[in-house]
């Protein structure tokens, strides 16, 4: 099926000033937002029809092509595991290593964030560099003649994280992406349940559920292996399955760890299981703030929270450390972050740019990306 070719860049370990006592970085990143096998210039979805179901179809990272997008929150989780063990939707510790890196990357007097298709304009361009422009995406446009995104890839290299043609591009507009976090009722997070981005010990991966409620992952077919501690994620940690409540997703509580398994509350169906085990953090993310405000700090010295990039206030104007990035969150039930910012955001678009809804939404301007676990 398709081209399979994929473009991936190997984000190496670092540390940042921002955030004591974290080492980020570790993995293979994507280099563009995802997109359908066999999509062309002019096709998006000739893969998976809008808001379908991904089934084996795997996510590609190549530039040039619409962006797979309307696709739910799990549906994006399983199209990122079909590429092949590690691979795996990114997490929200490994967008912020993004964010922090392209940050950390910038001047002590400027801060050169990575720009991008962020201006709803024919040619798509960035809201403050309008010289900076990239090739119109037809598919979306012959959809809706009002909207002018780009397609990934094809802008110039200040649309890197890293000014840089060996950077990771379009994390500034084009589309919101899913990264794994969710959002209680009480604005808390649920957030990996550690920072290990490792393929034995990482939180997230592909298993199988067998008897009523055993999580194996044991390195047999489709299977990830791991090697987690014993009772690891015994206390306030949650199994998302992707593939639970007819591929809805469903979270389970985790009652029981071993190296290979867990245990969970509850009966999820047999079968192959695209996972990701979450903590609840009893803090919540929303007090004080406003809906739409832009971001003035993040919750850098929060033990629980540090390595996220959450923010921890906003006002109306927002702070230039964080490129003005916006804030966005709806608690009417579970909420699943995007990251980034769309097509036509504006300003408000940007790396640490965090937006919280549903995880059934599926859209024109929400699409992923994928990381591998080494």
């Amino acid at each position: 099926m398709g081209n399979y070719t994929n473009k991936q860049i190997i984000i190496p370990p670092f540390t940042s000033a921002d955030v004591a006592g974290v080492t980020f970085g570790g993995f293979v990143m994507d280099k563009y937002p995802c997109s359908q096998p066999n999509s062309r210039p002019d096709e998006g979805s000739p893969d998976v029809a809008h808001s379908g179901a991904a089934g084996s179809v795997p996510a590609i990272s190549k530039p040039g092509v619409p962006v797979w997008d309307y696709i739910t929150f799990p549906q994006a989780m399983i199209a990122c595991a079909n590429k092949g063990k590690g691979w795996h939707l990114t997490s929200a510790f490994e967008w912020a290593s993004l964010a922090f890196l392209a940050k950390k990357l910038s001047s002590d007097d400027t801060q050169l964030w990575p720009s991008g298709g962020n201006k709803n304009a024919n040619p798509p361009c960035d809201i403050t560099n309008t010289t900076e422009i990239a090739i119109l995406d037809k598919h979306l446009n012959t959809e809706n003649g009002t909207y002018y995104r780009a397609l990934p890839g094809t802008g110039p290299k200040n649309w890197a994280h890293n000014h840089a043609a060996n950077g990771v591009f379009d994390l500034n507009g084009l589309v919101f992406e899913w990264v794994m976090m969710l959002m209680s009722t009480d604005g808390y997070p649920y957030v990996p349940a550690n920072l290990d981005p490792s393929y034995l010990k990482s939180p997230y991966g592909r298993g199988t559920i067998s008897g009523t409620n055993t999580l194996t992952c044991d390195g047999t077919g489709v299977n990830w292996l791991k090697t987690w501690t014993v009772d690891e994620f015994n206390t306030d940690c949650y199994c998302y399955i992707a593939e639970a409540n007819s591929g809805a997703g469903e979270l389970y509580a985790v009652t029981d760890t071993t190296a290979t398994t867990l245990t969970l509350s509850g009966s999820p169906a047999n079968g192959t299981a695209t996972f990701c085990i979450f903590k609840l953090v009893a803090t919540d993310i929303t007090s004080g703030m406003t809906s739409g405000h832009k971001i003035l700090t993040l919750r850098d010295t929060d033990t629980n929270l540090k390595a996220f990039a959450i923010p921890a206030t906003s006002d109306s104007t927002g702070a230039a450390a964080y490129g003005k990035d916006g804030y966005y969150y709806d608690k009417a039930a579970l909420r699943a972050a995007i990251r980034g910012g769309r097509f036509y955001h504006g300003a408000s678009a940007g790396v640490f740019a965090l937006d919280l809804g549903a995880p059934s939404d599926s859209c024109y301007f929400i699409g992923f990306r994928a990381c591998k676990a080494l």
